[in-house]
């Protein structure tokens, strides 16, 4: 009985192991969603913010403006040009 019906040891383990997933998972997006909440609430009341979104996220801009967008360069140095494959 402790190993064969479906009250098994075994059993009551990988459920309480998928409740505890499900639980941690659920935790987090309650956390998202009230980060998103929190973020639509000052999207509403200040224009200054949802127009920054804007900008960064859809790259808008005012008509006389232009915009660049910048991205790093992997780094290069002097030994990485001095070797070959050829050596």
């Amino acid at each position: 009985m402790l190993f064969f019906d479906t009250n098994s040891l075994l059993v009551n383990y990988k459920l309480y192991k998928e409740s505890d997933k499900i639980q941690k998972k659920l935790r987090y997006l309650k956390s998202q969603i009230a980060i998103e909440k929190n973020w639509l609430e000052k999207a509403k009341s200040d224009p200054d913010h949802m127009e920054k979104f804007a900008r960064e996220k859809f790259y808008m801009k005012h008509p006389q403006e232009d915009v660049f967008i910048v991205s790093q360069k992997e780094e290069f140095s002097e030994s990485d040009s001095n070797t070959s494959p050829d050596r």
